[in-house]
């Protein structure tokens, strides 16, 4: 019997913000700081993207995270002065406006127009994962790193609904089924990509800046809120009482 070949879409939740600013979630800068809130806002979310998928007719199947978002650089970013003119990519308008607010130029490129460009002098940081960067190679042009607790951008999974429609009770359970254990297997994975990428880097002559100065710490803390406020203004209610709960029980964890 030959095997029925299931079309599934794998997308980064923050280019589908155009279609509702709900799927920039995930970016907005330093709403989750470790994986483990990155987890717990996922869940308050998730029935909010899976209604905004289904009017799409498409069913989300599951979501895990990309490792947190750090700054590839030619020089250590160290100093607020040193963001001030860095031509840096960013991967969402989100990301643009954090960095634009901070004094740098921000360069809205997919992943493919990237590895284009990787050549090019005038690019003089890129904002993506540790384990994002190694995967790209981007350590021949980029010898710093510097984590910045920027976001965990989500991927999401999804299938047309028609597409599931068309398989068979038993090909549908079986698939959704897995689902639960794709999603799993992606958060656990991701955590060993936060554990192990530090050590890779340092391994290939790269060097991670973990300590900022404090007037650094204090613009990066000053543009978070900043942006999440520009975000706040733009959607309804329901999405601003989901973010405030979130926000709340993340302060409230915090002790």
């Amino acid at each position: 019997m030959r095997a029925k070949v299931i079309e599934m879409a794998s997308t980064l939740a923050s280019a589908l913000s155009r279609d509702d600013p709900m799927f920039a979630l995930s970016t907005l800068p330093g709403i989750t700081r470790t994986l483990e809130e990155a987890q717990r806002l996922y869940r308050l979310s998730r029935p909010v993207y899976g209604e905004l998928l289904a009017a799409r007719n498409q069913r989300l199947l599951f979501a895990v995270p990309w490792p947190p978002s750090g700054i590839w650089s030619r020089k250590p970013i160290d100093s607020l002065e040193a963001l001030k003119g860095l031509n840096i990519r960013t991967f969402d308008t989100n990301a643009s406006r954090y960095f634009l607010d901070l004094g740098a130029e921000p360069h809205l490129l997919s992943w493919e127009v990237l590895q284009a460009r990787l050549g090019d002098d005038d690019l003089d940081a890129v904002l993506t994962s540790a384990s994002g960067g190694i995967v790209l190679g981007l350590e021949e042009a980029f010898a710093h790193y510097t984590p910045i607790n920027y976001a965990y951008p989500l991927n999401i999974v999804s299938i047309n609904q028609e597409a599931l429609d068309s398989l068979s009770a038993k090909q549908q359970k079986a698939l959704l089924n897995v689902v639960d254990e794709m999603e799993r297997l992606g958060w656990q994975k991701s955590r060993a990509s936060e554990i192990s990428a530090y050590e890779e880097l340092m391994a290939i002559g790269v060097t991670v800046q973990v300590r900022h100065a404090k007037a650094l710490n204090s613009a990066m803390a000053a543009s978070n809120q900043r942006v999440l406020q520009q975000w706040l203004q733009k959607v309804g209610w329901e999405y601003r009482d989901l973010v405030n709960y979130y926000l709340a029980s993340r302060d409230e964890s915090d002790g």
